[in-house]
This record gives structure tokens, C-alpha cells and sequence, in this order.
């Protein structure tokens, strides 16, 4: 690939190294006991999904 648009690599870089629009899942987890992952709010009947 011929270097003539850097923004588009890099942007491509960034994309593959993680980290621009989404939380990696160590950073999502972080803090969060492993006995409550997966699990639904009490009362809140309608949602159909937990911390995942």
C-alpha cells in the first residue's frame, strides 16, 4: 500500500489497536465483582439484558 494518506492509516492503526470508540473488556469489567456479571437490575422487569 502506497503511503500517501496517513490519516487514513492511521486511523486504520488506531482502529486495530483498540481503544477509539469502545471500552476494551478488561476496562468494562473493571471494578465490577464477578458474581454480578450477567446480571439484571431488581425491578426492572422490561429489560431483557444485564452488564454484559
Amino acid at each position: 500500500m502506497a503511503d500517501n494518506n496517513p490519516i487514513l492509516i492511521d486511523e486504520i492503526v488506531k482502529l486495530l489497536n483498540g481503544g477509539t470508540a469502545h471500552a476494551t473488556l478488561d476496562d468494562a469489567l473493571k471494578g465490577l465483582p464477578a458474581n454480578q456479571r450477567g446480571e439484571k437490575p431488581h425491578g426492572f422487569y422490561l429489560i431483557v439484558y444485564g452488564n454484559w
